[in-house]
């Protein structure tokens, strides 16, 4: 129901699109696919010298990337990778922490990683 008419729903007033009130929340849902050998040989060997697991601690970039003077870039969200892997070989003075839920997709830019020589 919506407040202009009470009977009609919210997905039956397309106006209603941009009122970010009437929008109902959607919730976060983890969708895991199948990992390819290339992406689960990356994770197995590719991971431990970039790969960052979380802990629920603040994390000394300047440290970990072994440079303070370096421009860091975050990118939360990154899918299977072929930008970040652009944009990486792009801008190799920067350091890129690449945030991402979905494993294949972290596998694929490991694998991307790999296959470039990016550091």
């Amino acid at each position: 129901m919506n407040e202009l008419n009470p009977t009609q729903s919210i997905q039956d007033n397309p106006a209603d699109d941009n009122d970010l009130s009437q929008r109902r929340i959607r919730s976060f849902v983890l969708r895991q696919g199948r990992l390819t050998k290339g992406q689960a040989r990356a994770l197995e060997t590719v991971f431990p010298k970039f790969g960052i697991t979380y802990q629920p601690e603040l994390l000394d970039l300047n440290a970990k990337f072994g440079r303070a003077d370096s421009k860091k870039i975050l990118e939360i969200g990154f899918g299977m990778g072929e930008t970040t892997a652009k944009i990486a070989a792009t801008l190799p003075e920067c350091d890129f922490l690449a945030a991402e839920v979905h494993t294949p997709g972290v596998g694929a830019l490991l694998k991307l990683i790999d296959e470039q020589a990016l550091t």
